[in-house]
């Protein structure tokens, strides 16, 4: 039997877009066909609202309609009202703070949707580069202390994230939810906070049952989201464990996999 949608969450990167960073000509078209038939589509990025909200321009959108930023520590409107905000606590963020200083790790530290940095380095270009967001340098992030952060991104090799994933997860315990969102993105936030969580709370907002709900995605940061989902789609370009907790496997982002699955559900 085919599945029928209610609801459907996209990840960007790696999975929506292409290598490019565009949403190709036949994604955009399968998108837009599904809202034509009533369901109702949510972009679901690590990414700032901002930067998330724009790649919803080429569809059928409303101002009303929802999207998942931040991995889940953000649910807002197209139109840029802000339903719920899950953030780092000031003390969670401060200790991140001193240990990148003591560390010299450059950290992307997000409040009111902007990202603040100390300066900018190779990592901020790369991070700028791949999202568009551009980071305010201001010296020494010391000075944002006592203050919340919607999230923290340590960006450093794929080998220093690497190690400093288990050592931080000790740390942190069950405080915080810590996840490898890209291979050089080792990112912090509120310990209730994933890209399932915020499906969960969409889904219900809509009134589309659990079992209707349908989430793409192909890194880390998406397995709660796919598990979460009544059937959760992994991009055959995703990582081992993404591919592994698919309930089916989608082609490639280069290849349009969204709308190829997209289609197949339209049309059955």
């Amino acid at each position: 039997m085919t599945f029928k949608p209610g609801l459907i969450a996209l990840d960007l990167d790696g999975t929506l877009l292409n290598k490019v960073k565009k949403v190709s000509p036949r994604n955009t078209a399968a998108v837009n066909a599904a809202i034509a038939r009533g369901i109702h589509v949510c972009l679901a990025s690590g990414r700032t609202h901002e930067a998330t909200s724009k790649y919803a321009a080429p569809f059928t959108t409303t101002p009303e309609d929802l999207i998942i930023s931040y991995n889940g520590a953000r649910v807002g409107t197209l139109g840029g009202e802000l339903i719920y905000e899950k953030p780092v606590s000031a003390d969670q963020a401060a200790w991140l703070i001193d240990y990148a200083f003591e560390h010299d790790l450059h950290l992307n530290f997000y409040t009111g949707d902007t990202l603040y940095v100390s300066k900018l380095t190779k990592w901020s270009e790369l991070y700028q580069a791949r999202t568009g967001t551009v980071p305010n340098a201001i010296g020494d992030l010391r000075t944002m202390k006592g203050k919340p952060a919607t999230k923290l991104i340590i960006v450093d090799s794929y080998e220093k994230t690497n190690s400093l994933l288990a050592p931080m997860k000790e740390h942190f315990g069950s405080a915080l939810y810590i996840t490898k969102t890209d291979d050089e993105y080792l990112e912090f936030m509120n310990a209730v906070v994933d890209k399932g969580e915020a499906l969960s709370f969409v889904a219900q907002r809509l009134g589309v049952a659990r079992e209707n709900t349908a989430a793409f995605g192909d890194n880390y940061n998406d397995l709660p989201m796919l598990a979460w989902a009544g059937c959760g789609v992994a991009m055959s370009n995703g990582k081992p464990d993404v591919l592994r907790a698919g309930d089916e496997i989608a082609p490639g982002n280069d290849d349009d996999g969204v709308a190829q699955v997209i289609e197949r559900w339209l049309a059955g």
